[in-house]
């Protein structure tokens, strides 16, 4: 899994955190014996053994390469249920620059089935290159894009608009005639892997921004194999659609 991190922001710290939880939530759930509900009561209670749960102390002034330590530790050993990992990071501009760049390493080479999710009011605070290997999700009630489309064209420039309208058609019909539409477009499959990520990015409510952020997860993956040659574009396009759907 190449993406493993994903940065939560926006002005209203209660809201970003909110978001977070239902986030590792609904991930660590996906693949555990435990009842969600359970799961959803030990996370809460940040008791959840499968979850480690780093913050600036009152007596601390940053999170320190102390607290990286812990996470690149605790990532690396087995889970200590059967099950995915997560890290959740709040206020993660607290990190010192030595504490960031542990955490880049881990992010340029993460484990297997776990996710590094953070907080954060101050996004710009952040080292560049943690973003850019981030997913990022804005929880800014007010932010509104009056059209959609056109803000993916706009983000997506190297991409055919003409394209980017027939995915984004193709996505809301659910995906209808995903053959066909795979065959046909098989040689544009690392293009139709980011306007699927961007048309799911674009979610703001708070059901649907849990939703997204796993999808776009297993998006990212296999648009991190079609960018190393993977052999069959066809069949990747195929199994984006059972993701999307």
């Amino acid at each position: 899994m190449k993406n493993i991190g994903i940065i939560i922001f926006g002005e209203d710290q209660k809201l970003n955190y909110e978001k977070a939880l239902n986030i590792i939530i609904d991930y660590v759930s996906s693949d555990s014996q435990l009842d969600k509900c359970d799961i959803e009561k030990y996370v809460m209670a940040r008791t959840f053994p499968n979850l480690l749960y780093i913050n600036k102390s009152d007596d601390e002034n940053e999170i320190s390469i102390e607290d990286s330590r812990k996470i690149i530790e605790f990532l690396s050993q087995k889970p200590m249920i059967q099950g995915k990992r997560a890290v959740f990071i709040e206020s993660v501009e607290d990190m010192s620059r030595n504490a960031s760049n542990a955490i880049l390493k881990v992010l340029e080479e993460p484990p297997h089935d776990a996710i590094i999710v953070m907080t954060t009011t101050k996004i710009c605070a952040l080292l560049p290159t943690i973003r850019s290997r981030c997913i990022q999700i804005r929880t800014n009630k007010s932010v509104k894009i009056e059209n959609p489309v056109d803000y993916i064209k706009q983000k997506l420039k190297n991409i055919d608009p003409n394209f980017i309208d027939e995915s984004i058609r193709f996505i809301k019909s659910g995906c209808k005639d995903s053959g066909e539409f795979a065959k046909k477009h098989a040689d544009n499959a690392v293009n139709f892997l980011e306007i699927a990520i961007a048309v799911f990015g674009l979610s703001s409510s708070k059901n649907k921004s849990t939703i997204t952020a796993n999808k776009v997860i297993q998006l990212q993956d296999i648009l991190n194999l079609a960018r190393k040659t993977y052999p069959d574009k066809t069949n990747l396009i195929i199994a984006a659609t059972l993701i999307i759907r």
